[in-house]
């Protein structure tokens, strides 16, 4: 049985870390319902802007843990890296941090510019390098 890397210090992101591998490991069942409730509130992780900054990519590099994930998945960290990166932009943009937000676009395009055929991805990556 293979250890799963449930990221300590990880507040935002650290679910995909988790699932991503064990969908990877084990035989997992997909149920067709919702089996919980999300609740937002404020000062959720996904809202704080320093811990997003600080985590960063780190997620991927987690996900894609060579020790952990078999080498036929990491054919998906580039891809898994341009979403990543999109997130990031979203954040940044939403926190009004233009700089952060063009980089974070810059990344997903060097990942994956197909990702920019999705129009929302495509204005905002326009609004970040315009910084407005």
């Amino acid at each position: 049985c293979t250890k799963l890397n449930y990221p300590p210090g990880i507040t935002n992101g650290e679910d995909l870390v988790l699932f991503g591998q064990a969908i990877a490991l084990y035989d997992v069942v997909h149920v067709p319902y919702p089996t919980a409730r999300i609740h937002a509130h404020t000062g959720r992780a996904r809202d704080n802007l320093p811990a997003i900054r600080r985590i960063g990519y780190s997620t991927v590099e987690l996900l894609f843990n060579p020790e952990i994930l078999p080498s036929e998945f990491m054919y998906y960290k580039s891809e898994f890296m341009a979403r990543k990166a999109l997130s990031l932009g979203r954040a940044f943009l939403q926190g009004k941090s233009y700089a952060e937000a063009k980089a974070a676009y810059s990344i997903a395009w060097k990942h994956n510019p197909l990702v920019f055929l999705n129009f929302t991805h495509l204005f905002r990556g326009l609004k970040a390098r315009l910084g407005r």
